[in-house]
């Protein structure tokens, strides 16, 4: 290339840069006017915690409920079985109890064998 060539793009080229910057900068200028944070006013916020209440206490009393329906049915069966055939009762317990032992091997042989992978 010519030397007048070289000079007339670096020339055309700084143009474009300076004309970027400006309108870079000019851009950015007037993006921090813009307000991008709209805070909602106290009444919303008192609103919005006053139904959150409400909707936690609702389910509350829901979940209590269910508890406690469950409590009664599960203890009132383990009487019944205790009163009415108490052998019933024994190998009822004798299951849980190896229900007890067989999930927590299953959960430890787990924990080792992840425990092994990541050494």
């Amino acid at each position: 290339m010519e030397k007048n060539q070289k000079k007339e793009l670096i020339r055309k080229h700084g143009e474009d840069v300076t004309g970027t910057v400006e309108t870079i900068k000019k851009e950015l200028e007037r993006f921090d006017t813009i307000d991008l944070v709209k805070t909602p006013d106290d009444n919303w916020f008192e609103q919005f915690v006053a139904i959150e209440m409400k909707r936690q206490k609702k389910q509350f009393r829901r979940d209590l409920t269910l508890f406690l329906i469950l409590a009664a049915v599960i203890l009132s069966t383990i009487i019944f079985t205790l009163m009415a055939r108490p052998f019933f009762f024994l190998v009822l317990q004798a299951a849980a109890v190896a229900f007890t032992f067989f999930y927590t091997g299953m959960r430890l042989r787990k924990r080792e064998e992840l425990h092994e992978k990541q050494s």
